[in-house]
């Protein structure tokens, strides 16, 4: 998908944060680029700032996707990054994909 169409729908899915998936709760919901080597850079960037706007930056013209962010605080200490897909949240919440609107 684009990145405008991303934001979208980050925007209207924000009623996911706080709800649980994979056994964790959502904190919040980012943009990535679905190419490999792009993926790899942006999580580099968004892990040593933690800032997944600023992180995306480079790569906001290639195609992207969206992940559910879960339990940061508890990744931090482990080290381990608690992530699920947003058609993984479709088939566990309510997502909103902006049809009809």
């Amino acid at each position: 998908m684009t990145y405008e169409q991303a934001k979208n729908l980050i925007k209207i899915n924000q009623h996911l944060i706080g709800q649980k998936i994979i056994g964790a709760t959502i904190d919040e919901l980012i943009i990535y680029p679905t190419d490999q080597k792009s993926y790899d850079e942006f999580f580099k960037i968004y892990l040593r700032t933690d800032n997944a706007e600023k992180a995306i930056l480079p790569y906001q013209s290639q195609d992207v996707d969206i992940y559910c962010m879960a339990d940061k605080k508890r990744a931090r200490a482990s080290g381990i990054v608690g992530h699920a897909s947003l058609a993984k949240a479709n088939k566990d919440l309510d997502v909103n994909f902006g049809e009809g609107n």
